[in-house]
C-alpha cells in the first residue's frame, strides 16, 4: 500500500497559541461566546502606557447572566510580579492569592 506524498506547496500547520487553545476548549460555541483578543482597557493611557487584556470572553445569553471572563497570560514570574505592581491589576488579582 502506498501513501500519497504530501504536497510540497502546502505550508505546515502553525503551532496554536495559548489563546487559540483557551478559545477552542473553553469557548467553542461562537454563537454563545464573543472572544476578543488584545482588548484595550479604557479610552486613554494610564501613567503613560496603554493597557490591554490578552483576551476577553463575553457570554451572549441573558439566562447565563452575560458572564464575562478576562484572560491575562503570563509567561514568566517576573512578568506576573510586574503586573501586580500596577494598582489596577493588583486590585483585580488581590482575591486570587
Amino acid at each position: 500500500m502506498t501513501t500519497a506524498p504530501s504536497s510540497p506547496s502546502a505550508p505546515p500547520d502553525p503551532k496554536p497559541s495559548l489563546l487559540d487553545i483557551v478559545e477552542s476548549v473553553l469557548h467553542p460555541n461562537p454563537t454563545e461566546w464573543i472572544f476578543l483578543r488584545e482588548l484595550r482597557v479604557g479610552t486613554g493611557f494610564r501613567q503613560g502606557s496603554l493597557q490591554r487584556l490578552d483576551a476577553f470572553a463575553l457570554n451572549c445569553y441573558p439566562h447565563q447572566g452575560m458572564k464575562r471572563i478576562c484572560y491575562e497570560m503570563k509567561m514568566s514570574r517576573a512578568d506576573f510580579l510586574g503586573e501586580l505592581r500596577h494598582t489596577l491589576n493588583a486590585s483585580r488579582h488581590a482575591g486570587n492569592r
